[in-house]
């Protein structure tokens, strides 16, 4: 057996989840802090992040997803937009 049919990216085929593209403009907070990793909550939900400039931010910040790159979010404190 055998299977004969190309999963192509052209047909929706995709390899990694990308559905975290779309949290790009929106805010968070900070749950842990970030050294310059750690976890920020959307909407009760919970997610790994790293800071864009490498920059510490404590707990319970409000931060802005920058990038998402590499299964990876990417944020920044709302004053260094």
């Amino acid at each position: 057996m055998a299977l004969h049919k190309r999963e192509d990216n052209n047909d929706g085929y995709i390899a990694v989840d990308t559905s975290q593209q779309s949290l790009i403009g929106r805010s968070a907070r900070t749950i842990t802090r970030m050294a310059p990793s750690g976890k920020v909550s959307i909407d009760n939900d919970i997610y790994e992040a790293i800071s864009m400039y490498g920059q510490f931010i404590d707990v319970d910040t409000e931060v802005c997803i920058l990038r998402y790159e590499n299964n990876q979010l990417y944020v920044t404190t709302k004053n260094n937009q």
